[in-house]
C-alpha cells in the first residue's frame, strides 16, 4: 500500500513510501522494473540513504526518535520504526527529508565509499558440490532432471549453457571481475554480490525444487547475483558452480576473524582466484585450526560510482551486446 511518494524527475525516479505492517516502511525506487533486470544506480541509491541515516543518528541532524533499523535491499529499503515514540507520517516526513537530502543521480554519480577488496580461493570440480548434486537427484529426482541429470549434473555446465558460453567461459567471468556485496542475506557473513564489470555477469534459474542440503562454502548463482552457503546442511535453490573457504569464525580462532566473526560486509569487494581442492582442503584446515599457514588477503580501498559510470560509458556497446546474448540464450534453456 503506497502512502506517499516523491514525484519523477529528470535525474530520479519516482519514490514510493509503503506501509509495511505497523512498524516499518519500505521505500521503493521507480515502478516495477522489467523482468531480469537490476539497475546499480538504484543500489547506489541505497548505499547513499543508509549512510545518510547513519550520519543524521551520530550528528543529531534531523533526529530520528523512534528509528530502529534499516534493511537496504536492491532497489528498496526497509525502515523498522517504534509506533510508540513515531507515528507513521512523521517517519515518512523524516525519510522524505532524508531522500530529498542525498540528490539525484549527478549527486549520486560524485559518492564514494569505502571498500575493501578481499580475495578469496574457489575450487570449481569440487567433490563435495558433486556430493550435493548426488544427494539432490536421489532425494527429488531418480528420474533425472534438468537442472540434474548426468548431463547436467555439474550445476556449472547448466549455468554456462543458460548463458549461451562455455564452462571454461563461464569460470573464466567468475574470476576477471570485483563482485560487490550489494546487501547481506539470510545470516551475519552471507553477502549478495555482483559484478562490477557488467560483461561479466552470469544469469540462471533455481533448482527447482530447491535443495535441503547444501555444503559449507558452496558458491552459487541466484538469478543474477553470486553468493554462498556458510554451514554444512543449508538449504536453498542456488545453482552450485563450485566450492570456497569459511566466510563465518564465531570462534574467532583466526587472525582473519579477530575483529568480526564475518568476513565480508555490505560494500566489500570481492576477487575470487581458483585453487584445486587439495588447496582449498589446506586453507579450510588452517582456519578451523587458527593457524598462521592461511590469511585471508584484504586491501582497503574506494569505490567511486562516478569512475563506474565512466567504466561502464566506455563499455557499453559490449555490456549491452552481452546482456543481450543472455537473454536470447536463457530464452532457450530448458527450465527446471
Amino acid at each position: 500500500m503506497i502512502l506517499d511518494t516523491l514525484p519523477a524527475t529528470k535525474y530520479r525516479k519516482e519514490i514510493d513510501f509503503r506501509l509495511v505492517g505497523e512498524d516499518a516502511v519500505m521505500v521503493e525506487y521507480g515502478r516495477i522494473p522489467p523482468e531480469n533486470y537490476i539497475d546499480y544506480m538504484d543500489i547506489f541509491r541505497t548505499m547513499a540513504v543508509t549512510a545518510e541515516v547513519e550520519r543524521r543518528k551520530v550528528t543529531g541532524f534531523t533526529p530520528l526518535e523512534g528509528f530502529l533499523e534499516v534493511t537496504p535491499s536492491f532497489r528498496t529499503a526497509v525502515y523498522r520504526f517504534d509506533p510508540r515514540v513515531k507515528s507513521i507520517e512523521s517517519m515518512i516526513g523524516a525519510l522524505k527529508d532524508i531522500e530529498e537530502a542525498v540528490g539525484d543521480s549527478r549527486d549520486i554519480a560524485k559518492m564514494e565509499f569505502n571498500s575493501p577488496v578481499i580475495e578469496r580461493p574457489l575450487h570449481f570440480e569440487d567433490s563435495r558440490i558433486q556430493e550435493a548434486n548426488e544427494r539432490y537427484l536421489k532425494e527429488f529426482k531418480p528420474n533425472g532432471s534438468v537442472d540434474v541429470d548426468p548431463v547436467y549434473m555439474d550445476n556449472m555446465t547448466y549455468v554456462a549453457d543458460y548463458c549461451g558460453i562455455s564452462r571454461e567461459e563461464c569460470k573464466e567471468k567468475v574470476l576477471s571481475t570485483e563482485w560487490l556485496s550489494c546487501l547481506m542475506s539470510f545470516m551475519v557473513g552471507s553477502c549478495i554480490t555482483l559484478p562490477l564489470d557488467r560483461r561479466c555477469t552470469i544469469r540462471s534459474c533455481k533448482c527447482n525444487p530447491p535443495r535441503t542440503w547444501c555444503p559449507r562454502g558452496g558458491v552459487c548463482f541466484v538469478g543474477f547475483v553470486l553468493s554462498e552457503y556458510l554451514w554444512d546442511g543449508s538449504a536453498g535453490g542456488g545453482q552450485l558452480i563450485g566450492r570456497t573457504s569459511q566466510a563465518v569464525d564465531p570462534s574467532q580462532k583466526h587472525s582473519s576473524f579477530k575483529e568480526d566473526i564475518a568476513l565480508t560486509h555490505r560494500l566489500d569487494r570481492i576477487r575470487w582466484y581458483e585453487v584445486d581442492e587439495a588447496e582449498l582442503l589446506r586453507i579450510e584446515k588452517a582456519i578451523d585450526e587458527g593457524s598462521s599457514d592461511f590469511i585471508y588477503k584484504k586491501t582497503p580501498g574506494r569505490f567511486s560510482v562516478g569512475e563506474w559510470l565512466e567504466f561502464e560509458q566506455e563499455h557499453k556497446a559490449e555490456i549491452d551486446a552481452w546482456l543481450k546474448k543472455i537473454d536470447e540464450a536463457a530464452a532457450r534453456a530448458p527450465v527446471p
